[in-house]
């Protein structure tokens, strides 16, 4: 591989790393009039509209560029439209925002504005118990993480084909403690588990197993481009590609703020605080 770099920019310290890319931050923006909310989770689209997650009231953001709150959604309860416990959120296109309602062990569609489209799985079709994470392929097909089984869950919008991964015949593949599920342009599924990512190929392939450093304490995962990012709790960014780790500690950049949440977007990658302070890279070549 040749040995291009990457660069974190932060107040304008660079740090470079040997892979293939470069980060730069392109900005930080604040949302605003949020005072005593704990903000869990980000996404958002190339069109600049970004959803959080709101733990304390269960509801869902839509905030653009500025800071400003568009919409608030969601809200505690067990209406089609309400949330209990959202564990994840993601934009697969510029249209569809989808959310793993936890305790009402559902899968919940939004258009972009916040207006409530569907469910998933309906009619009862399977179980669904804990959804703790979701990831959508653009040619229909919905990638759950169940929380309760410690598998993933793969189906089409009408539940016609299912497939499940990730359980104990699948020896070294099979899940602990999963925490995060993405899937790439390709419909490779990765999951971040405390101590390792796991990788499968659509549907049920086993393909590959990096090893974490469960002392790091990975809290989050995203995918920009083809490149795997790992968010740690230990205030570092981990870099994946090809089986090749390299680290990132935003300590030493200056970053003081705990980021708790990221969301790849094209080339660009939206960090999150629980007070509703985003970073924005963008991924370049050199």
């Amino acid at each position: 591989m040749n040995s291009i770099k990457v660069a974190f920019a932060i107040a304008g310290v660079i740090l470079s790393i040997s892979i293939a890319q470069s980060f730069v931050v392109k900005g930080t923006l604040q949302v605003k009039n949020v005072d005593g909310k704990e903000f869990t989770g980000i996404a958002g689209n190339s069109f600049g509209d970004i959803y959080l997650i709101e733990s304390n009231y269960d509801e869902v953001y839509h905030v653009n560029r500025r800071g400003e709150i568009i919409r608030i959604a969601g809200g505690i309860g067990w209406d089609h439209s309400n949330l209990d416990g959202p564990s994840d959120i993601v934009c697969p296109d510029e249209i569809n925002i989808f959310i793993a309602d936890y305790f009402n062990g559902k899968i919940k569609h939004f258009d972009k504005e916040l207006n409530f489209i569907s469910e998933f799985p309906i009619d009862n079709s399977f179980t669904l118990t804990y959804p703790l994470s979701v990831d959508y392929s653009k040619d229909g097909f919905f990638f759950i993480l169940d929380g309760d089984k410690n598998e993933v869950i793969i189906s089409g919008t009408k539940a016609t084909k299912i497939y499940q991964l990730g359980s104990p015949e699948y020896g070294e593949f099979k899940l602990f403690n999963p925490l995060k599920i993405r899937v790439d342009s390709r419909k490779n599924v990765y999951v971040l588990e405390r101590n390792s990512i796991k990788i499968f190929k659509f549907p049920v392939a086993p393909s590959k197993l990096i090893k974490l450093d469960k002392k790091e304490n990975p809290i989050d995962m995203t995918i920009v481009i083809d490149y795997v990012i790992v968010l740690c709790g230990t205030m570092k960014y981990f870099i994946i590609k090809n089986k090749i780790l390299k680290e990132v500690n935003l300590g030493e950049l200056g970053i003081k703020d705990t980021i708790v949440s990221i969301s790849g977007i094209s080339n660009r990658m939206l960090s999150l605080t629980r007070d509703g302070k985003i970073y924005i890279f963008e991924l370049i070549n050199k």
